[in-house]
């Protein structure tokens, strides 16, 4: 169990279609990420579109990848090279910018659904393996009439199903029952507890119940403030007692006689 940063959004998106989506989805979604990871950007990509700032000043729009609070993806506009800055104007759409920059309409916003839905499946506690509900033992049986080998082969697997062959699927790559979560392990890293809690702070995962909790305590929220409360008072308290010796230092020296007797 764990959790696993991917560099390459592409790869990600081609794994979930391939094994996740050829099993579970319907065929205009499966097919709808599919095409996804060809125009999905990568990373801060800059377009040949251009908008104008209230001085006069004028900037290529970049578009990128953008978390969503709950875990979701969207694709978003900036004005910055490292894509920090959020376009927030109206001279351009994110649907105007993308159809210019791949030269036709990528359906961004049907597509991102689709995608935002499939991945709810992985928002809470889910088994790894995929599998076909709809999918029955009749279906072997027809698929085996072609080959007699694979027939006999199908029905040497069935004796020993419990399921009779049941909840079963072959996906796009020709895998039976893919452990999607080994897969998704196997190409990316494994995340650190400070990426998992920035996340958190950023309302971009949803709450986990992991060993560790990721979200901010109580101290975490108000110890700095409260240790930096103390350490102002503590000052303010030092520089009282200073200022007030110094004064009655200098009033016992006022009163001594300037020519003693």
């Amino acid at each position: 169990m764990g959790y696993f940063l991917e560099d390459s959004p592409a790869d990600f998106l081609y794994l979930l279609a391939q094994h996740q989506g050829s099993c579970t989805w319907s065929e205009e979604r499966s097919n709808a990420v599919d095409d996804s990871v060809e125009w999905m950007p990568q990373q801060c990509t800059e377009t040949e579109v251009v908008v104008h700032g209230s001085d006069g000043s004028a900037t290529y729009v970049k578009i990128d990848l953008k978390p969503t609070s709950g875990g979701g993806v969207d694709i978003g506009l900036y004005t910055d090279y490292k894509c920090s800055q959020e376009y927030t104007g109206t001279e351009v759409t994110r649907d105007g910018v993308l159809e210019s920059y791949y030269g036709y309409d990528v359906e961004a916003e049907q597509t991102l659904q689709y995608l935002n839905e499939a991945l709810d499946a992985f928002k809470v506690c889910t088994p790894c393996r995929t599998f076909d509900l709809s999918y029955d033992a009749s279906q072997n049986a027809a698929d085996g009439e072609n080959d007699e080998g694979d027939e006999n082969q199908d029905e040497g697997n069935d004796n020993n199903d419990p399921n009779n062959a049941n909840y079963v699927c072959v996906d796009s790559a020709g895998y039976e029952g893919t452990n999607q979560c080994m897969m998704f392990a196997q190409n990316s890293q494994k995340a650190s507890f400070r990426d998992v809690s920035m996340a958190s702070q950023q309302r971009t995962i949803t709450r986990t119940y992991a060993t560790v909790d990721v979200k901010e305590s109580w101290w975490q929220a108000w110890g700095f403030f409260l240790m930096s409360l103390l350490v102002f008072l503590l000052g303010l308290v030092c520089f009282c007692s200073i200022a007030v010796k110094r004064k009655r230092v200098s009033t016992s020296g006022k009163n001594e006689p300037l020519i003693r007797q």
